[in-house]
């Protein structure tokens, strides 16, 4: 019995107008040479609509300069997809904003990585930061619904409560806090790494700050942060969905079972090769591994946890990433908190 793909993330183009530090899928200005079109992403948005797709995001790279860009505008809007679409902010303008709002763009995701001197160091750009939040300010002139997403590390975690008041004060109705990861770019990067002591000051600021901004500002750890902890994103955490009701696709046509699992051992099939369905639906060793939770057993920290049997070690990329392998996690907001 196969799920239905509820939540796809697709890299439309790899292609990027900035050069981050801590970019994990490492991405460059120049378009790779055989990147889908729109037309063909639409073509596979038509096959997860038919699999069940409730919730679409559109990531890169940077969406916005993929070159048949508007024409994915259009086939969005014509066949009715609801989407979400996350922008670094450098392309927004009143008329894209009224254009993503037209085409069923359901929330526009704003990285903003702290303030003006820490968010342009690691995003390499003098203006980076000022075009967020004009991009956030737009948005929510257009009509569209806008949330900040923060990928936290060592630069920037004891700014927060700070970060927070600027949302809030430019409108932002969500934040996503999400841990810098050791792969791509950020690998390079050791100033960005955390450890268990700043993970644990991360936790404890995002839980008081939830408290403060809980009537106005929607503030969310993402799956990284371990077993679900109501105190830092809500009730219903449902573990790492990736390869049961998640899917990612990179920009060009590589089926991932999430798309921050950008490594080759991890690829499902190729959506130029194969239909989506025959993909999804494939019973081998790489979707059992996913898919049975009797194969990812416990290892190293997580080995004697009792929550175990409900989180399976977490989010598998940060896994990944930090031990090259899964059955455990690097961070986990119940371990940091309470243990």
């Amino acid at each position: 019995m196969f799920e239905e793909i509820t939540n796809a993330v697709v890299e439309t183009t790899a292609s990027c107008n900035l050069n981050c530090r801590h970019c994990g899928s490492n991405c460059v200005k120049n378009t790779k040479a055989n990147e889908l079109t729109a037309k063909e992403w639409l073509l596979v948005f038509d096959q997860l609509r038919g699999l069940g797709l409730k919730q679409l995001t559109l990531s890169g790279g940077e969406t916005t300069i993929k070159d048949d860009f508007p024409q994915l505008l259009d086939g969005l809007q014509e066949k009715n997809i609801g989407f979400a679409l996350i922008t670094n902010g450098l392309t927004m303008t009143d008329n894209l904003a009224k254009r993503l709002k037209d085409a069923g763009a359901r929330t526009l995701g704003v990285s903003v990585d702290g303030n003006s001197a820490i968010h342009n160091y690691i995003r390499g750009n003098n203006r980076s930061w000022l075009m967020a939040l004009n991009a956030i300010a737009t948005a929510k002139a257009a009509g569209l619904r806008v949330a900040a997403i923060t990928t936290v590390s060592r630069l920037n975690y004891a700014i927060l409560p700070e970060l927070a008041k600027l949302l809030h004060k430019v409108g932002a109705s969500g934040w996503q806090v999400q841990l810098v990861s050791p792969i791509g770019r950020a690998k390079d990067n050791s100033e960005l790494a955390i450890d268990e002591k700043i993970f644990r000051e991360i936790c404890l600021a995002l839980i008081k700050l939830r408290n403060i901004y809980q009537s106005c500002l929607d503030i969310r750890a993402a799956d990284c942060f371990g077993y679900d902890c109501t105190l830092l994103r809500g009730p219903g955490w449902p573990g790492c969905t990736a390869g049961k009701q998640t899917i990612g696709i990179d920009a060009c046509g590589n089926v991932l079972p999430c798309l921050s699992l950008m490594d080759e051992r991890f690829i499902l099939g190729n959506i130029r090769q194969k239909t989506l369905k025959e993909i999804w639906r494939q019973d081998n060793g790489i979707m059992r591994l996913f898919r049975d939770d009797k194969i990812c057993q416990a290892a190293g920290i997580c080995k004697n946890c009792q929550k175990y049997s409900w989180c399976q070690g977490g989010c598998k990329s940060m896994a990944l990433a930090h031990f090259d392998k899964f059955g455990q996690a690097p961070f986990c907001c119940i371990r940091s908190l309470f243990n």
